[in-house]
């Protein structure tokens, strides 16, 4: 226990000292009863002084008598006397500090006692540390913040940074250091004593009063003292700095001398107060007291609160408690014992204050706690920590005595919450939203402290507890998904621990409607919910309500509105009954007029309307009924299905069915029974099938024939009828299926092409017939009714048009007037060997079409150009009548014209205020001042200076074309710039470059744009040109040499494609050309190109099938989604094969149809490939897809393969064919093998193919068989040797009829109505004759029969040129190099010695036996044409019989029709029996034509000798053949004479046909001519050459095309089999020194020669070269003097249109040179030169 004490000063000195200070020490707090002693230190002056000493509370009395005081020493103890085993100083004069010496507790200094070493002066004195603000510790001498030696527990908290450890003591929160700061220190008034000492050794320095002296001071000495012999580790301090010495230094110090005095205290809380009085001097008094306390024990804290411990009666029973916020609670103190009592409540977190409270009271121990319980209310709600503290001054050194209690203060739920769904419309929309409700309160209030809430959501979901949170404003919201919509109440209780409160709402949830459709039907009588009809079902009935049954995948519907799609005019609505059982019910309404319907339905709720469109047609008329037998032929006796088919049922429509097998006819009728009962009431009728868009009937023939079947459908608005011939027969033969591509019926909608254009018609087949797949094709087109599409009368197109045999109808241009037409496809299958006649196996197609007026093409400047320069005094002339092109009628400039005018920045007004003039000069904006708009102006040209308009800058005039109904928009910018600009021109290099439309110039991507341009005025100081691609915003886009291949600083210009490859984002692009003179006037024409974006966003893959086998297994290519993003329209898809050599093959030219996916089958031949599928759009902007990279041939081994060889050997062995074809890679197309052949009939699958009309799988088929051909039965030399000329000649004859299979095919099947077309066929017909070019023998195998088919293609091609759009110079390469390697292989050179060959052969056969064989042809040529002419009479016979009869039964019915006033049916029927009667008229044509061709062979056999006639009559056979009608025409205009001779037939045949059939002429003259004996075969070898073409001339026609098209810089090669053609588009000055082919010939052209008209080096003009490697087209009489490997170059000068030049009479120094390098080791020119005179 610590004493606290007062001191004072008593007098005294027992030993004759001053005082000391004198003390009390009584305890601060005793135990009541409990004795107590208390400590009385004084200091007596003497032995007789006494004290006396008195406590307050019972006056209890102690005398304190004379008991003495301690008198010690302090410091290191001084030897006495004088002794030698003191150590000198270290340093007499130093100062000496006893700093291991301080004073430690309080004390009075009496004197000093040192010893001296020497005599001399001695001072000593006391100094006192002075620490500031810190504490001195001894245990280091230094100031630290805490004193660790004053404490006595053994632990203390060492605060940084003066960190002790002293003894004992531990550092318990941070480790020890050193003390870092010294004390200060002063000296200590009164102690300091100075001496003289005279004697060495002992001395002693009484004080002349005793000096009170402290903890912590320190004796200071100065002097020559002695010290101790031993070092050690802690000496004094020399002049502040430590030494190992210890010097003899000590001081006599006195202390007080305590005294006990024991005592008890009774009454609790009273201070008991000790006394104690000098007797001597009673006025000096020493006091101290001591509290009577009784010592608390422990103490706790409970917490209550009336309404949260009624709220729950569980929570406050035990720590934590909880109480409501505002309010009261009884704070209840607990404890055992105490008094008095103080406590302290404080709060973790503190919230500013302590709660304080005493008690005064005595609280003995006993068997029960003592309480106080005191009221306190808290706002903040938290949860706190309280400390409660209990203490008396019992506590006050040991603290006192604690406890914590946890607190939880809690906002309660007040109330006044209430609950609605967070939304203004108390509904929710799912899945996309939660529903979330609000709680608010209804008055402010605190927000409940951590409340949670149960919620019951109302949907069968189970409780679910949420935090309730403060969302913000003191709001909570909470939400829940809903899966299901309706109405729920939602129950929610919010509560804490303290309190709880109820609130609920209603909600709607409202689904989100997915899936949203509509589908309209109609209730039929029978009470059937049916749906549309027509061919897209959406056809109903007049006569009935549009019923609309909703469909959604989910969804909550208020109610549905139906209004139209164009002005959304409201129909209906229809209110649901139930919103969340949308498709409970169907709405309806009845449309009471024939209509089409663009109808919008949506459906409604409360968040969202989602529509959808409906095209509707109501229809009373019955329209588009067809009747079908399936094209099957069946027996007798078995069921026939047939399928009646509509476009539109209409309303009360009654379907009556003849089958033609019952006599008298009485139909059997169908549909609504009031319509069928009025008009038919004699027809078997059956309610059953209802009407519908397609029906099908079965129906029983018991005899064999060809039946006619009629269905009529009628109701009151309208009729429609069909009739087909169906056959019943044993036959395994039925009618082909034939089908036109996108047919229609509808006036409304039909297929249009345009005048100038003309277009095609496709058709679609196929033949299931196991005797034959032979068909005959043909076309028709009739004028048709614009009304009813009715036929009228008939188009000749029979050889009028090309195409008018084959599987698509091409339309030519200019040919067809303005209106509709009907096109029929009729197939017939076509073999009198194994059909009879009287089975016609024929279908017919049909599709109504249109012919419209092209659009207009609006010019307003030479060229299109869009923008150009003038200057203030230059003239601007504008002649868009003159220059704006109808393609319909191009020389026909009757338009009308509207101007307007504009300064570019201002818009065009809306509406315009009407014509403004251009020579009145306005103050306004526009051209001329007087505002933007039209123009007083109306004539058809227009001439304005630059100053005209109103002022420097760039105008727009604005043209509107028309003429009839069409009318087209032309503008032209104009910029007036100060100066002469030169004046320049433009325009596209070739007119397909550029598509002038009203938007803008269209140009194509995948081509190069090729600009010519010129300066036409003020060129005089023209300094350089410079063109410039321009972004529409005004970017100009960088130079790069790959996008302006031959520069950008010359008059014509060469712009890539690789641009827009590099820009594929582009969409506008402006191209300019600037022209700049020595001044500062800068020339200006610029294209404003409108880029045609490429097809985009589809998809090609490569689909193979069975063994990927050459010729045998189908590959697909499947193309889908592929879109025109400017709506142009995809156009078609080409394939194209590349092989190891990098040579391309284009296989296949497909139109692209309707359908989704495009699948283009095709077989390939062997080999390696890279197939690439090129997409084209209408304008042939083109996006190239590779879909497989080497597609790589293998080669079987070890297996036979089918050789037509047989009598050398049947069979390739494994040995001989692994020699042949090298084993590769197992994956590809593959060589098939024998036994893979022969499983496969190609021949029937290609004449099916052919007979169907499937031109493009065809074609693979022949390219495919050509090449595995050539592969089994090679016809090169080292094949060939070995076998005998038999062999040899089986080998050739089997190639020679396979390659005029092939060509027949392809002449029957290609048109040429594009240059894809012309691409295909060419490289087809190309890759046939080189498969037909590897051995000196294997052109034999292409015979005249061979030669004329390819003469007949070619030339049909070469007609079509004039017709094809290939804008580029480069798209006639691929056609250009087909047709070179045509001519190659058909030199004229090897067709003459085949010939030749031919005809020495003939020559050495006996002419009897050739006259014997001639007159025995000519005998069976008689039989079998008489035998034709009675099957012709028969076959019309049966025919006029067959149709005879349908007319009678069509009369019949017609008759019927009468009576009953049905004028429609009527007239419909007479059609079809004019129409009949027509085909009879032709028929009789035909058979008359037979006729007469018959009578005129017996003729000309008659007047000739057999052997002429043999001759004669198969060449005109054969040339008669594909021209069977028009060849009667043209005999019939000759004469008897020259009807005999075959000369004259073949002439005028050729002034007919042109060179169409030229080829069977020429190989029929060639046979006559052999049996004239004075014929020279010399002079016979010119007539062949006269006689047979080259297509040299075609190769040159297109080079010359090529050039026109070209642009400086450009040049374009094509090569063949050795022979290199080459064009190139140069100034003349680039022409001096020429390379040319790959041979290296060079061309040198002297200074002096430039052969065109005011020429100069700067000239434009082309040079055509070509470069053969052998002597093939020249035949001087000298030719047979060159070697035969002499080569030839062809030159030829175009001038800057393209034209030939000719070139003669040059003198010597413009003579050109040609150096043609010699090859080595061959036999031909040498490398002299040649000079071109």
């Amino acid at each position: 226990m610590q004493c606290r004490a007062h001191g004072i000063t008593i007098d005294g000195d027992a030993v004759g000292t001053t005082l000391l200070q004198d003390l009390i020490d009584t305890p601060q707090v005793v135990e009541p009863d409990l004795e107590y002693s208390c400590s009385v230190a004084v200091t007596h002056a003497n032995s007789l002084d006494s004290f006396s000493a008195i406590f307050s509370d019972d006056g209890t009395q102690f005398i304190i008598s004379a008991i003495g005081s301690e008198v010690y020493r302090h410091g290191f103890p001084v030897p006495r006397g004088v002794t030698t085993e003191v150590e000198a100083p270290a340093d007499s004069a130093a100062t000496v500090m006893l700093s291991q010496y301080p004073i430690t507790r309080p004390v009075e200094l009496l004197a000093y006692e040192f010893y001296a070493y020497s005599l001399d002066t001695f001072t000593a004195k006391v100094v006192r540390p002075d620490c500031g603000g810190l504490v001195y510790s001894l245990a280091n001498g230094e100031c630290v913040l805490e004193d660790a030696s004053d404490v006595t527990d053994g632990t203390t908290t060492c605060s940084a940074p003066q960190l002790i450890c002293f003894k004992n003591i531990t550092c318990v929160e941070n480790t020890c250091a050193a003390a870092s700061t010294p004390p200060v220190y002063g000296d200590v008034p009164g102690s300091e004593a100075t001496v003289a000492v005279t004697v060495e050794g002992f001395q002693r320095l009484k004080m002349s009063a005793p000096v009170a002296l402290q903890r912590g001071d320190v004796v200071v000495v100065q002097g020559p003292l002695g010290r101790s012999p031993e070092d050690y580790e802690n000496g004094d301090t020399m002049d502040g700095i430590p030494s190992s010495f210890h010097h003899y230094v000590e001081v006599i110090v006195k202390e007080a001398m305590p005294v006990e005095v024991p005592h008890k205290c009774v009454t609790v809380n009273l201070d008991v107060i000790l006394e104690v009085v000098d007797d001597d001097v009673p006025a000096n008094v020493l006091t101290n007291h001591t509290s009577c306390e009784r010592n608390i024990t422990d103490v706790s804290l409970q917490i209550t609160q009336t309404e949260t411990d009624e709220y729950d009666p569980s929570l406050n029973v035990a720590d934590p408690f909880y109480v409501r916020s505002n309010r009261l609670a009884n704070y209840t103190v607990a404890f055992s014992v105490g008094g008095p009592i103080n406590l302290k409540l404080s709060y973790d977190p503190n919230f500013g204050s302590d709660d304080l409270f005493d008690d005064t009271g005595d609280f003995p121990l006993g068997s029960e706690l003592h309480e106080l319980t005191y009221e306190l209310q808290r706002s903040n709600d938290l949860c706190y920590v309280i400390t409660i503290e209990a203490w008396n001054q019992h506590n006050e050194d040991s603290g006192p005595i604690t406890n914590t209690t946890n607190l939880c203060v809690q906002h309660e739920v007040l109330t006044t919450w209430t609950m609605t769904s967070d939304s203004v419309s108390s509904s929710f929309k799912i899945p996309s939203q939660a529903a979330s409700f609000l709680f608010e309160m209804s008055s402010p209030g605190n927000f409940p402290t951590n409340a949670s809430v149960d919620v019951t959501w109302g949907d069968g979901s189970s409780k679910e507890t949420l935090p309730f949170e403060d969302s913000g404003g003191d709001r909570a919201i909470i939400s829940h998904s809903y899966t299901k919509d309706g109405y729920y109440n939602v129950t929610a209780y919010i509560y804490n621990n303290v309190s709880g409160f109820e609130v609920s709402c209603q909600v709607k949830i409202v689904e989100e409607i997915v899936g949203f459709e509509i589908h309209p039907k109609y209730i039929s009588s029978l009470g059937s919910e049916l749906d549309g009809y027509g061919r897209t079902r959406n056809q109903y009935p007049l006569t009935k309500n549009v019923s609309f049954f909703p469909h959604m995948t989910q969804g909550t519907v208020t109610y549905y509105r139906v209004a139209h799609s164009i002005n959304d005019s409201e129909i209906m609505t229809f209110t649901t009954i139930d919103e969340f059982e949308p498709l409970a019910n169907a709405f309806h309404y009845h449309f009471s007029f024939e209509t089409f319907l663009n109808l919008t339905v949506t459906a409604y709720n409360e968040f969202e309307s989602v529509s959808v469109d409906l095209f509707l047609e109501i229809v009373g008329k019955v329209r588009g009924c067809q009747l079908s037998d399936f094209n099957l032929v069946t027996a007798k006796g078995e069921g026939k299905t047939l399928q009646v088919t509509f476009e539109s049922v209409g309303g009360g429509t009654c379907l009556l069915i003849n089958y033609g097998d019952s006599m008298p006819l009485v139909p059997h009728a169908f549909g609504d029974d009031l319509t069928c009962s009025t008009e038919y009431p004699h027809a078997n009728y059956s309610a059953a099938p209802e009407l519908d868009v397609a029906l099908n009937f079965t129906h029983v023939y018991m005899e064999e024939g060809i039946y006619n079947l009629t269905i009529i459908a009628y109701n009151e608005l309208s009729n429609c009828s069909s009739s087909i011939t169906s056959y019943v027969s044993n036959i395994r033969c039925n009618p082909p299926t034939v089908n036109i591509m996108s047919s229609t019926m509808d006036v409304e909608a039909p297929l249009q092409f345009t005048y100038s254009d003309g277009g095609t018609i496709f058709s679609d087949a196929s033949i299931n017939c196991e005797v034959t797949s032979n068909t005959k094709k043909r076309w028709q087109v009739y004028h048709a009714d614009p009304l009813t599409a009715a036929f009228r009368e008939a188009v000749i197109i029979m050889h009028e048009w090309k195409s008018w045999d084959k599987s698509e109808l091409v339309i030519p241009k200019f040919t067809l007037d303005y209106g509709f037409y009907l096109a029929t496809y009729t197939l017939t299958m076509w073999d009198p060997d194994v059909l009879p006649d009287h089975l016609p196996l024929q279908r017919i197609a049909v599709t109504l079409f249109e012919i419209i007026p092209s659009p207009l093409i609006a010019i307003l400047m030479p060229g299109s150009v869009s923008k150009v320069a003038r200057g203030i005094t230059q003239e601007i002339s504008l002649k868009p009548c003159e220059l704006s092109i109808d393609p319909d009628f191009p020389e026909d400039k009757n338009f009308t014209i509207t101007w307007s005018c504009r300064k570019i920045g201002e818009d065009w007004p809306n509406p315009d205020p009407g014509p403004t003039s251009i020579w009145e000069a306005g103050t306004g904006g526009g051209c001329f001042g007087n505002g933007p708009g039209t123009l007083e102006y109306s004539l058809c040209e227009l001439s304005i200076m630059g100053s005209d308009f109103k002022d420097i800058g760039t105008y727009e005039i604005e043209v509107l074309v028309s003429k009839d109904e069409r009318s087209r928009k032309a503008s032209l910018q104009i910029e007036i710039v100060d100066g002469l600009p030169p004046i320049l021109s433009m325009e596209c290099a070739s007119p397909g470059l550029c598509i002038t439309l009203e938007d803008g110039v269209l140009v194509n991507p995948c081509k190069r744009i090729g600009i010519v341009a010129d300066c036409v005025d003020a060129c005089e100081e023209l300094q350089q040109y410079e063109w410039e691609a321009i972004a529409k915003d005004g970017m100009q886009f960088p130079y790069n040499d790959a996008h302006f291949p031959n520069g950008y600083n010359d008059i014509q210009l060469m712009f890539s494609s690789q641009f827009f490859m590099d820009y594929p984002s582009v969409t506008s692009l402006h191209i300019s050309l600037k022209a700049t003179t020595t001044g500062t006037a800068v020339g200006e024409s610029t294209y404003f190109f409108k880029v045609n974006q490429k097809p985009k966003g589809g998809t090609c893959v490569l689909q193979e099938t069975g063994q990927s086998r050459a010729l045998i297994d189908s590959f697909f290519v499947e193309c889908e989604g592929w879109m025109d993003p400017d709506e142009h329209g995809i156009k078609s898809y080409v394939i194209t094969l590349i092989d190891d050599t990098q040579k391309e093959q284009a296989v296949m030219n497909q139109h692209h149809t309707d359908d989704e996916l495009q699948s283009m089958e095709m077989v390939l031949p062997p080999g390696n490939f890279t197939i690439r599928v090129k997409i084209l759009d209408l304008y042939d902007s083109c996006n190239e897809l590779i879909i497989i990279n080497d597609l790589e041939v293998t080669r079987v081994h070890n297996l036979t393969l089918f050789n037509t060889v047989s009598s050398r050997s049947s069979w390739i062995t494994g040995k001989e064919h692994q020699a042949l074809f090298p084993l590769q890679q197992d994956h590809g197309v593959r060589m098939p093998t024998k036994d893979e052949l022969e499983a496969v009939d190609i021949d029937s699958i290609m004449e099916a193919l052919a007979g169907s009309g499937n031109t493009e799988l065809l074609t693979t088929f022949i390219l495919a068989a050509s090449s595995v051909t050539a592969a089994m039965n090679p016809l090169d030399d080292e094949s060939l040797e070995g076998m005998t000329e038999e062999e040899i000649n089986e080998r050739i004859v089997a190639r020679t009829n396979e390659l005029n299979k092939h060509l027949e095919y392809l002449e029957k099947s290609q048109n040429y109505d594009s240059l894809d077309s012309v691409d295909v066929a060419s490289s087809v017909v190309a890759q046939l004759l080189a498969n037909l070019d590897d051995g000196k023998l294997a052109r034999k195998a292409i015979d005249t029969e061979a030669h004329s088919k390819i003469v007949n293609m070619t030339e049909e091609m070469k007609q079509a040129f004039p017709n094809l759009n290939a804008p580029d110079p480069k798209d006639w390469v691929p056609v250009t190099e087909n047709f070179a390697v045509i001519n190659t292989v058909m030199g004229k050179m090897n067709l003459i010695a085949a010939m030749l060959a031919g005809m020495r052969q003939e020559m050495a056969v006996d002419r009897e036996a050739q006259a014997q064989r001639a007159r025995e042809q000519a005998e069976r040529t008689d039989q079998l044409a008489g035998q034709q002419a009675q099957q012709a009479d028969d076959q019309v016979h049966h025919l006029e019989d067959v149709l005879q009869s349908s007319l009678v039964s069509l009369k019949v019915e017609t008759q019927q029709y009468t009576n009953q006033t049905c004028d429609s049916v009527k007239n419909e029927l007479l059609d079809k029996v004019q129409t009949l009667e027509g085909e009879v008229q032709g028929l009789r044509e035909e058979v008359r034509t037979e006729k007469q061709w018959h009578e005129l062979a017996t003729a000309c056999a008659e007047e000739q000798v057999a052997p002429r006639v043999m001759a004669g009559t198969a060449g005109v056979a054969d040339l008669l053949g594909p021209a069977w009608g028009p060849t009667v025409e043209v005999l019939g205009h000759l004469p008897p004479a020259q009807c005999a001779c075959y000369g004259s037939v073949a002439e005028a045949l050729r002034r007919r046909f042109g060179h169409h059939h030229q080829a069977k002429v020429y190989q029929a003259c060639l046979k006559k001519t052999t049996w004239e004996w004075d014929e020279m075969l010399s002079q016979l070898a010119q007539d062949v050459e006269a006689l047979v073409p080259s297509l040299y001339d075609t190769i040159h026609e297109l080079f010359l095309k090529m050039s026109k098209g070209m642009v400086l810089g450009e040049i374009i090669s094509a090569s063949s089999t050795g022979a290199v053609y080459t064009v190139r588009r140069l100034r003349r000055y680039d022409f001096n020194i020429t390379t040319v082919g790959e041979l290296g010939t060079l061309i040198m052209l002297p200074e002096a020669f430039c052969p065109s008209v005011n020429c100069t080096m700067d000239s434009i003009m082309s040079m055509l070269v070509v470069e053969w490697p052998t002597v093939l087209f020249s035949f001087p009489d000298t030719s047979t003097k060159l070697a035969p490997s002499t080569r030839v170059v062809d030159v030829e000068m175009l001038d800057k249109e393209s034209k030939l030049l000719e070139i003669s009479n040059l003198s010597e120094e413009q003579e050109p040179e040609i150096h043609i390098p010699k090859i080595v080791d061959k036999v031909g020119n040498n490398t002299h030169s040649g000079r071109i005179t």
